[in-house]
């Protein structure tokens, strides 16, 4: 597992997005060090996270979560405030579920909260995906979809060819696991930030709030759904002013 620190004060976990990489948090962990020690992690199959032997057909939100948080452990870091992007969030929200009392409180940026799919839809989405190749989409699709800067694009194919075959089974777990399943077995106060400019994730935020209506929800102008990378002094300032 790879992690960088910077930073000194209460620790803070970082997590980036499925196919991303701890740089994507390069900009907001500048703006945090002053009041933070700031740890980001790469999960499995990501980033310089390098997996031993073939990719399985999937790797489920709960053996991410379980290999952060032995990360964690081996650092002597026991309890933290946390944030993900995308896939970043969903495993992080997993790990404050099952380890309760862990994550003080937690920031989602752009998360999917999705329901659980069968095993048959995720072998199917799955075999779709495999079928169309795995040549990475134009800024234009991307765009259209999450809305994001040029420069986060570039980025976003660089990372994503490092997680290669491994994102696949990281995508399969998301959909297997469910998470919108731990967020009622989670007491951690949860903030979720959107972008304004994204509209993937509204419907899941709906359901977010009907099963946890302590949840905040915050959402950035002329973004999409990068903040942390399209918006690092927005993020900061929202990320400070909720973990306080």
């Amino acid at each position: 597992m790879q992690w960088a620190k910077v930073g000194s004060g209460p620790p803070i976990v970082l997590l980036p997005k499925i196919g991303g990489w701890i740089d994507d948090w390069r900009h907001v962990a500048k703006l945090l060090k002053a009041d933070y020690q700031v740890i980001a992690i790469d999960p499995p199959g990501h980033g310089g996270s390098e997996m031993l032997g073939d990719p399985p057909f999937m790797i489920s939100l709960e053996h991410s979560a379980a290999a952060v948080m032995t990360t964690l452990d081996m650092l002597g870091i026991k309890q933290f405030v946390a944030a993900g992007n995308s896939m970043g969030g969903l495993i992080l929200l997993a790990a404050s579920a099952l380890w309760p009392g862990r994550i003080s409180k937690l920031c989602l940026i752009s998360s999917a909260l999705i329901e659980p799919l069968s095993l048959d839809k995720v072998r199917e989405a799955s075999a779709n995906r495999q079928k169309n190749g795995d040549q990475a989409p134009t800024y234009e699709e991307v765009d259209s979809m999450f809305s994001l800067t040029q420069e986060t694009y570039d980025e976003f194919v660089l990372s994503k060819n490092v997680a290669g075959l491994w994102k696949e089974p990281c995508i399969c777990g998301v959909g297997f696991s469910g998470p919108i399943n731990y967020l009622s077995r989670s007491a951690t106060p949860i903030m979720l930030i959107s972008g304004a400019n994204s509209n993937v994730f509204w419907k899941s935020e709906q359901e977010a709030l009907r099963l946890r209506p302590d949840i905040r929800c915050e959402s950035i102008e002329d973004c999409g759904s990068f903040a942390q990378q399209d918006k690092p002094d927005e993020t900061h300032a929202l990320m400070l002013d909720f973990f306080g």
